[in-house]
Parts: structure tokens; C-alpha cells; sequence
């Protein structure tokens, strides 16, 4: 059998015989257990979200955008992130009050105007089978019966009020429909002939004692045209929240960049704020005019 095989190494055994591989690279001893870097991220000229990966900022640096951040609202608007039943004291509005909602279509994003519909009723968590009841239910004509103690389903990604100068029914402008998480990375946005970038940047991770569990770092959304950077959310002791930008158009006609931003940063609140560019002060690209801050147990 050995001399076969001598005589099958010698002709060569061409016929059969795959193509050759290319030699296998020689890695020094030394780096064979060199651990592996991943590549340095493409960098955002002059950006402080550097590239899609999170990369975070100095304690003091997130504290300073953090406390840029302008909290207050302009009160020229009312919000409603939602058509459902809420807890005592969560919503003010009431039956036969003009409202308006962003309704998604086949075709983007519109407007439509109704009369909000309210009723009290029961709160799951707070009332009795038998009453009395302290919930109020909030819906739409375009939202579907709520027979019981249901919840009324409704499309709208928001529900708002403008009293004496309401927007346009019809079709919105938009360049941003869904649900974009606020974790970390950049987010391009075109609105007619306007670019922005939405921007994320993070402080370290912080550990959790004694659990020693790591918690998510605070993060801040700043929105940058190219010329003015501003910072407009601020999450803090984010506990498994789902912040996230919901909308980005222009629902106010003026031809700039508007935004519905859900700031929760806890898993069982919900607060979703809305931001106008034809609210927006010096030195602003939008201003926060309506936030709504409901818990759900």
C-alpha cells in the first residue's frame, strides 16, 4: 500500500486534484491571541456623537448639556400622547373641546380635527369593581367602542390642542415616522430643502449597589441644522425606559423642523413631548410646547 501511494504522489494524481489554496497567513506567536479590535467608527466632523456607537461623554460635559436643556413649555399647546383610559388628575381636556390628531395614512402622516370625547371610568388600578369610579376615558371619533371597562383604540400617535390658531387639517409634511430609541448614533433627517441630524450622546455607565448592576447611562438628544446645536431632551436614570423620537415633520406650516419625542425614561411611564420650531426663542432651532406624563400601574 505504501509503494502505491509513493507511485500516486510521484505521477502527481493531476486529474483529480483541486485547485491549490492559498497558503494559510503566518501569525507571530505573539499576536496569535491578540484580542480583536473592532474599527474606529466613521467620526462626525466636529459632532459630539462621534460615529453610531455610543461613545460617551466626561461626567461634567453631559452635566453641562444636561442643564442646557430648556424643561419649560411654552403652554400654547395641550398634549395627549394617547386615546385610553387615564389615572385621576393625568388628563384635563373634556368632552366637546376641539382637538386635533396626527393619524398615520397609506400616504405619510395628516391632521384631523374632531371633538374629544371623555367619560369617567373605571381605573384598573385604583378603583373598586363597584365604584366609584376615578379613571376618565379619553377617545376620538375615529376611535373604536370601548364596551365595559375597555380601552378605546386608536391610531393617533398623538392627540393636541392649539386654541385660536389650530393646525392645518390634511397631509403633514414629514421626514420621520416610527419609533427611533434614544440609546446612541445619529439620525439624518431632509424636510423640503432643510437637512438636520438628531444627535446622541451618553455619560458613562453607572453601577447599581449592591446589586452591582450596570444601569443605562444618561443621554441627551440634541438636534443640529448644520448651524445651530441645540440640546432639547435630557433622559436621567433611565430604569429600562423606552425613549424614543416618534415624529419628526412640520405640523406647524412653517416650513421647519418639528418633533414628537417620548422622553420616559422608567418602563412604566410614558411622556411624550412635542417640540415647535415657530415656538423656538434666539439661539433655538425648537422649543418643547406640550409634555404629557401618565404612568401606567
Amino acid at each position: 500500500m505504501r509503494a502505491i501511494l509513493l507511485l500516486l504522489a510521484l505521477a502527481g494524481c493531476r486529474a483529480d486534484a483541486p485547485e491549490p489554496l492559498d497558503p494559510a497567513p503566518v501569525v507571530p506567536v505573539a499576536e496569535a491571541h491578540a484580542p480583536i479590535v473592532a474599527p474606529e467608527p466613521e467620526l462626525v466632523a466636529d459632532s459630539l456623537a462621534r460615529g453610531p456607537y455610543g461613545f460617551s461623554l466626561a461626567p461634567d460635559t453631559l452635566a453641562a448639556l444636561v442643564a442646557a436643556v430648556d424643561t419649560s413649555a411654552s403652554g400654547a399647546v395641550s398634549l395627549i400622547g394617547r386615546a385610553g383610559v387615564f389615572h385621576d388628575g393625568e388628563v384635563s381636556a373634556r368632552s366637546g373641546e376641539r382637538w386635533q390628531g396626527l393619524y398615520p395614512t397609506a400616504d405619510g402622516i395628516e391632521v384631523r380635527s374632531f371633538e374629544l370625547r371623555t367619560e369617567t371610568a373605571r381605573d384598573d388600578v385604583a378603583d373598586p369593581d363597584d365604584g366609584p369610579f376615578t379613571g376618565l376615558r379619553v377617545s376620538t371619533p375615529f376611535s373604536s367602542p370601548a364596551e365595559g371597562y375597555g380601552y378605546p383604540d386608536d391610531d393617533a400617535l398623538a392627540l393636541v390642542r392649539r386654541p385660536g390658531s389650530p393646525f392645518a387639517d390634511g397631509p403633514v409634511p414629514t421626514a420621520f415616522s416610527g419609533e427611533w430609541p434614544i440609546r446612541s448614533g445619529r439620525l439624518s433627517l431632509v424636510l423640503g430643502d432643510r437637512r438636520y441630524a438628531l444627535l446622541i450622546v451618553e455619560g458613562p455607565e453607572t453601577i447599581w449597589m449592591p446589586q452591582r448592576q450596570r444601569a443605562r447611562p444618561d443621554r441627551v438628544l440634541i438636534v443640529d441644522d448644520g448651524e445651530t446645536r441645540q440640546p432639547i431632551s435630557a433622559i436621567v436614570g433611565g430604569d429600562d425606559g423606552h425613549p424614543a423620537l416618534r415624529w419628526a415633520g412640520d405640523l406647524d406650516g412653517d416650513g421647519r423642523l418639528d418633533l414628537l419625542v417620548d422622553e420616559s425614561n422608567h418602563y412604566n411611564l410614558s411622556a411624550p413631548a412635542l417640540f415647535l420650531s415657530s415656538a423656538a426663542g434666539p439661539g433655538q432651532l425648537v422649543r418643547r410646547v406640550a409634555r404629557h406624563e401618565t404612568v401606567g400601574c
